[in-house]
């Protein structure tokens, strides 16, 4: 009798959204610590800096919103990474 709260994917998935937190609290940190204008010695460097990382997040964002939206097991790209136990 296996119940919900005492799966090995529960721990993990609890886990797993707890780093996720701490590395969305730390990106709010780093971005806070960047400089307005370096200066006024931007140069195309930071631009593609910020840029990749928008690429990253929003890659992120994608994914999280497809599992917010289904809410269901598989649906949300999970079985693309081992998604099998329910």
């Amino acid at each position: 009798m296996t119940t919900q709260e005492t799966k090995p994917s529960s721990a993990a998935y609890e886990l797993a959204t707890r780093e996720t937190r701490q590395l969305s609290e730390r990106l709010e940190d780093l971005l806070n610590e960047l400089p307005d204008n370096f200066n006024g010695n931007i140069h195309w460097g930071h631009v593609g800096s910020i840029g990749h990382v928008n690429t990253l997040l929003s890659e992120a964002v994608s994914h999280l919103q497809s599992c917010v939206k289904e809410q269901r097991p598989g649906r949300c790209g999970c079985e693309v990474y081992g998604g099998t136990e329910r």
